[in-house]
């Protein structure tokens, strides 16, 4: 037997090598061609599949940024809708919210004492709301409050009003607010006539405990109920916490209501803005 020499053993393993690469490539190739037309096209790399997909993922990003592509969309008159919600800001409409309002010590521990609340509550529930004459200087707490919570509204002063009309409120689970707009209730009653407020405002000056006893107000400009609905979508409906030194504005003409109290008692000092006053404030002076 001949032994090959150490020369020839290693040419010979060469050109094995070779040949192997060069049917690995062949069949990289075949791999990429195109099985339609017979095209073929060079193999890519992992860095530049990794380019292409970053480069993808960028035009996608932008496209969204944009409003293309996506589920947001562009919505339409945008330059419109903004004047107009300018226009209503000045004038006062839609829901502001206010924290910490008052910023005076004293007024705040006065009115920790619960009775003090209670007191007002007695004397303002249900029609017997309570008038003050924006004319006339303040001679309680609750009357300094209602300048307080309206002095820095600027629309306020664009309004020929005649007052505020001022009441308490106690909830408890077992006194419930319902759905309800504010109106002229003594009028209302009397004639079927229907008076409204120009504002509403509620603040929340007791450091009360609760669960539950949200201000929930209606997105809807009737001053009906919707047809056929027993309870609003809500999607329509805008929540408020009642926390601690907060003021609500609203258009207390919209449907309104206190979702329900589970435990504790929920305290609110209400203050509406009149043109007139009220029927009720004409009939009855009912002192705080």
């Amino acid at each position: 037997m001949r032994i090959l020499s150490q020369p020839v053993v290693t040419v010979f393993l060469l050109i094995l090598l070779t040949c192997s690469q060069i049917l690995r490539s062949e069949a990289e190739e075949e791999a990429t061609c195109s099985s339609d037309d017979g095209t073929c096209h060079p193999p890519e790399d992992e860095e530049r599949t990794n380019s292409k997909s970053q480069t993808e993922a960028r035009k996608k990003k932008k496209a969204q940024n944009q409003g293309e592509g996506s589920v947001w969309k562009i919505p339409p008159n945008v330059l419109g809708r903004s004047q107009e919600a300018a226009k209503k800001a000045q004038m006062g409409h839609g829901t502001r919210i206010i924290s910490n309002l008052i910023d005076d010590d004293r007024i705040l521990q006065q009115l920790t004492d619960h009775r003090e609340w209670f007191k007002c509550y007695e004397n303002t529930r249900g029609k017997h709301t309570h008038w003050y004459d924006k004319n006339k200087p303040p001679s309680s707490v609750w009357e300094f409050l209602a300048i307080q919570m309206w002095k820095d509204q600027p629309f306020l002063e664009q309004e020929d009003f005649a007052g505020f009309e001022i009441w308490c409120n106690v909830l408890t689970p077992e006194g419930p607010l319902t759905w309800h707009i504010d109106k002229d209730q003594l009028l209302y009653e009397q004639s079927g006539e229907l008076s409204l407020p120009l504002y509403g405002s509620v603040w929340y000056g007791y450091p009360h405990e609760f669960t539950g006893g949200y201000l929930e107000l209606l997105k809807y400009d009737s001053d009906s109920w919707p047809p056929g609905m027993d309870e609003p979508d809500p999607d329509i409906v805008e929540r408020i916490d009642a926390e601690y030194n907060r003021m609500v504005v609203f258009n207390a003409s919209k449907f309104h209501r206190v979702s329900p109290v589970y435990s504790g008692a929920r305290v609110t000092l209400a203050v509406n803005v009149w043109k007139e006053p009220p029927r009720a404030a004409r009939v009855s002076e009912t002192a705080l």
